[in-house]
């Protein structure tokens, strides 16, 4: 009976397997062979290069350049490499193992020890080889950023990828540890930048050993950039701001293109990409003073005296003045309880609009918008591009602020006073702009009427982005004589900027705030040059507009012209 109850059991469970290997091998076998297949199968990434970013001359502004990482590949491993390599990098044995033990995806997959380590650390590594079973030199491509600090807002600088970040760009072929654009050039041409990823496809056995290379898919680098930007001109307005807060821009005044674009503080972008700088990068990150900061596009200030270029230009287009229409400066204006002053507490007497230009003559401005009025002065300013995004290949652009009579409604709940129209018509009050948006509104004054688009890149669309406006020519020529007398004329306020043998014709603004010292403008252009170029410099808390900007201005365009006849000595 015994015997007979456990020949049932047995036989029972021999059924039961045969049922559960059919089932196994008929109804799954199709997915068990797909998980073998993927078991068998490994991918060994590599790494593109990306594109190369130029300056307008074809210097280098940021490239990939070799890399030596030194890895451990888990399944070739033997216990005395850990030692001996620990000794090498100068590392103890448990921070190998740690990084080791954290990084391991797989048995032939290589983890990284140590980045970007020097070549006497690799030429020892090689050296002893033999000694290292499983410790592998892997060359890479690693950013670098020859010029440093000289152009980083324009340029950017890169890291690594975020988790969210990747879950939106994995069509794009990112992947975890990718590093990706942060600002400026690297991050609005990240994509074309980037290149597409190699890799070996590898046979691998049940314990992970590699058998045969199956294929090989060489990465391809990325799209080249090249840039308007002079970098010697970087240089030398880097050089120029390095005292101050602020930001320094050159503009081609007929094509929109940007010779040099600088905001200060500044930060060097290879900070980002080395290990060993860790305490800089957190410096730079904890930093009051913001240097990732870029104060030429994502800063909006009151633009102080300016803007009476707008004004006036509001006055002759809307026929309220002519250029002979003259007006009194007491030093003081009185309008119901109040008295708005001008800068010249004796005041200027009896002036014209280029006169009030030259001297920046408060009053006669102040009288000027009141004629107007502020709906036809904000609708200036729009047309002029305040109040909007330029469009420039950068992120973060900041629009600024133009206010009116709805938006004080909307905002405070109040009605518009007569006093804010006067504040507004020097460029003070809740008006906010950026200094892209100033140089921009400053070339469609010297090209004749054009506002043209800023842009970066050389094969950028912007390119085609101008807006001709539709200003008199006359009423522009009397804006430009006297901006060109405000540097000429001894009593000018832009006299500062004097050249004695090239033309240049600027606008001082001195923009008053709450806390600190006044902010610095000094806006203008060269109508003489070849190319035509217009500049804005900006100082935060910089004092008067036409004291330490105007020198920095005069300063820079010394060197832009010294920069040119070199440029021209090379070609010929």
């Amino acid at each position: 009976m015994r015997i007979k109850t456990l020949s049932v059991i047995i036989t029972s469970c021999f059924f039961l397997l045969i049922v559960g290997l059919g089932y196994v091998q008929i109804v799954r076998g199709g997915f068990y062979r797909g998980l073998s297949e993927k078991n068998r199968i490994r991918l060994l990434p590599q790494s593109a290069k990306r594109g190369t970013i130029y300056d307008c001359n074809g210097k280098v502004l940021a490239e990939d350049r070799i890399s030596f990482n030194i890895c451990i590949i888990p399944q070739e491993l033997k216990p005395r490499s850990v030692s001996r390599l620990a000794k090498i990098l100068n590392l103890s044995e448990q921070k190998v193992n740690k990084i080791l033990k954290k990084d391991t995806v797989a048995p032939f997959a290589p983890v990284v020890i140590a980045s970007d380590v020097n070549y006497k650390t690799v030429a020892v590594i090689e050296e002893r080889s033999a000694g290292l079973p499983g410790v592998v030199v892997d060359i890479r491509p690693l950013r670098y950023y020859p010029y440093g600090k000289v152009g980083a807002h324009v340029i950017g600088y890169l890291g690594k990828i975020g988790s969210e970040e990747l879950e939106d760009k994995k069509r794009y072929g990112y992947q975890m540890r990718d590093l990706v654009g942060r600002d400026g050039v690297e991050m609005s041409f990240d994509t074309l930048l980037k290149g597409i990823d190699g890799g070996q496809q590898l046979e691998v056995d049940y314990r992970g050993r590699v058998q045969r290379v199956l294929s090989n898919k060489q990465p391809i680098k990325g799209n080249d950039q090249y840039l308007t930007i002079n970098v010697d001109l970087e240089r030398l307005a880097c050089n120029l701001l390095r005292r101050h807060r602020g930001a320094i821009i050159v503009m081609n005044s007929n094509s929109g293109a940007i010779l040099t674009m600088v905001s200060n503080p500044a930060y060097d972008p290879n900070i980002f990409l080395r290990p060993a700088e860790n305490k800089q990068r957190m410096q730079v990150l904890k930093d009051k003073s913001y240097p990732l900061l870029n104060r030429a596009i994502t800063s909006q200030y009151p633009p102080g005296s300016i803007f009476k270029i707008v004004t006036a230009l509001t006055g002759l287009e809307t026929g309220k003045i002519t250029p002979a229409t003259r007006q009194y400066c007491g030093g003081k204006y009185k309008l119901g309880r109040r008295f708005f002053r001008c800068w010249n507490e004796d005041g200027h007497g009896w002036l014209n609009l280029q006169e009030a230009i030259v001297y920046s003559c408060n009053i006669y401005f102040y009288k000027i918008a009141l004629l107007v009025g502020v709906d036809n002065i904000a609708k200036f300013a729009k047309y002029f591009g305040f109040g909007q995004a330029t469009g420039i290949e950068l992120p973060g652009e900041r629009k600024g602020m133009v206010p009116t009579r709805r938006w004080k409604r909307i905002t405070y709940n109040q009605g518009w006073y007569e006093g804010e129209t006067c504040n507004l018509s020097i460029g003070q009050g809740y008006l906010l702009v950026t200094p892209m948006q100033a140089v921009r509104m400053i070339s469609a004054v010297d090209n004749g009427g054009v506002l043209p688009r800023p842009y970066l890149v050389k094969d950028s669309s912007l390119r085609k982005g101008s807006r001709r406006l539709n200003l008199s020519k006359t009423n522009l020529d009397v804006i430009k004589q006297g901006m060109l007398r405000g540097v000429n004329d001894e009593g000018g306020t832009s006299h500062r900027a004097y050249i004695a043998d090239f033309p240049i014709a600027a606008k001082t603004g001195t923009a008053q705030v709450e806390k600190g010292r006044s902010h610095s403008w000094f806006l203008g252009f060269c109508p003489d040059a070849q190319p035509n170029i217009s500049f804005v410099v900006f100082l935060e808390h910089g004092g008067y507009g036409s004291q330490q900007a105007a020198e920095i201005a005069r300063e820079l365009i010394k060197g832009w012209r010294r920069i040119q006849e070199e440029q021209d000595n090379n070609e010929t």
